[in-house]
């Protein structure tokens, strides 16, 4: 099971807490409460963009990865983020209980990372024949947003939906977040690159127990330890040979010279003397 959470602000007072869950690739159900809203009916969107950095009205147009115009719940034509409206009572409380099929927190059409937006005014559900009906429902002002995130106690599900690459930087499916902005368990990654997933792994693995900076390990674990570089950049080192192995080589060559060199001249000699 899929865990998301969303906590909703404005500046009018009005504020929530939103949950989503979502069972393998069912659908997924909504449930919370938004407090501080007039009484009535309230319009209730997923938004495109988890941005609130100028409140609630950077979160862009409703979620609608279809391209659909705006619609109800229930309307085979309508906008992913189309969620219809929440009831307010005399408290200004609306409690929220909703199952949808078009919000899931997986794949490539996830709402995780988005924005979710209560309105001041009811939706029409694109049939109130307004300008604005077919694209916002004419449901008023941006009251309360924020955005959706993993639940902390949710098993990384997208992990699977993930490029290669992002699955080998977040961790094994097994992973867990600790909080909203990490995860509890990430697995170590590129071993056989000499990198660690963490300050401290990295640490331990670029020094050797001695303190000195390990080889350069991109290379096949099978080549041999002496010839790598510390850059991948830089050529093979050229092989270290012993003290003793290249005195003894240079002896060699040098008596092996003399030898070529006497010969032709103990040949001159016994000619020109006839010895």
């Amino acid at each position: 099971m899929v865990k998301a959470v969303a906590v909703l602000s404005g500046s009018e007072g009005v504020k929530g807490t939103i949950f989503f869950t979502q069972e393998g690739d069912g659908p997924t159900t909504v449930t919370g409460s938004v407090s501080g809203l007039k009484e009535g009916l309230h319009g209730f969107h997923v938004h495109a963009l988890g941005d609130t950095t100028n409140g609630c009205m950077s979160t862009g147009p409703h979620f609608n990865p279809a391209g659909h115009v705006h619609g109800a719940p229930e309307d085979e034509i309508r906008h992913a983020g189309d969620l219809g409206n929440v009831t307010a009572g005399l408290d200004g409380v609306a409690n929220i209980n909703v199952t949808d099929t078009h919000i899931p927190l997986t794949g490539p059409h996830s709402i995780i990372g988005r924005a979710v937006v209560v309105h001041g005014d009811a939706d029409d559900l694109g049939k109130g024949g307004h300008e604005l009906s077919k694209s916002t429902g004419n449901a008023g002002a941006r009251v309360a947003c924020g955005m959706d995130k993993y639940h902390s106690n949710t098993r990384f599900a997208p992990l699977r939906d993930a490029p290669f690459a992002l699955r080998g930087a977040l961790g094994s499916s097994n992973s867990s977040f600790n909080n909203m902005d990490g995860l509890r368990h990430s697995s170590s990654i590129g071993q056989a690159k000499g990198y660690a997933s963490s300050p401290l792994g990295a640490l331990r693995q670029k020094m050797s127990p001695s303190g000195s900076r390990s080889l350069h390990t991109s290379r096949p674990l099978s080549a041999p330890v002496a010839n790598r570089p510390l850059s991948p950049h830089l050529p093979l080192k050229k092989p270290q040979l012993s003290a003793t192995f290249s005195i003894s080589h240079r002896i060699f060559g040098v008596a092996l010279g003399a030898a070529i060199i006497s010969i032709p001249l103990a040949t001159k000699f016994s000619l020109m003397f006839d010895v």
